[in-house]
């Protein structure tokens, strides 16, 4: 708890941390994608960014399990990185619009990686069809393609 302000733990009341830290909107939207694409750009804006979605992907990471840490570790922003956990642990499996929103998002650059990405496709692909919904063999295709190391397109 040392990088939190004085203020900070002052407005804290057990169920409030993320709305208490500011970051909210950390969690909804990429803040720090916005700060670099405004104009003009402001070097400040954008390190804060990043600084507040560090400190709020480390306080997420912190908090879950190692196996599922894994699995997440590379996502980023933290906005992924919260729809990415949504989408593998809500209960609501049969919502076709987190899978397909997971799918934009895996990918991998480490060779030892694309077994496991490969698996995380497919299981999303099986839980697409238990839904009775199932993407094309092309859109399938481009899924995997554009999740592999970047070496091998």
């Amino acid at each position: 708890m040392s990088y939190l302000k004085e203020n900070e733990i002052k407005c804290f009341d057990g169920t409030n941390f993320v709305i208490c830290l500011g970051l909210k909107e950390y969690l909804e939207t990429d803040k720090v994608k916005e700060a670099e694409n405004t104009t003009p750009r402001d070097e400040a804006k954008i390190r804060a960014a990043k600084k507040n979605n560090d400190k709020l992907r480390n306080i997420i990471i912190r908090s879950i399990s190692d196996k599922i840490h894994e699995e997440v570790i590379s996502i980023e922003p933290v906005s992924v990185l919260i729809e990415a956990l949504k989408t593998d642990y809500t209960s609501d499996r049969k919502d076709i619009t987190q899978w397909i929103k997971r799918l934009k998002f895996i990918k991998t650059e480490k060779d030892s990686n694309i077994p496991k990405t490969i698996r995380k496709i497919t299981t999303i692909y099986k839980n697409m069809e238990e839904s009775l919904t199932s993407p094309s063999k092309k859109k399938k295709k481009l899924n995997f393609y554009y999740a592999i190391p970047p070496k091998y397109k």
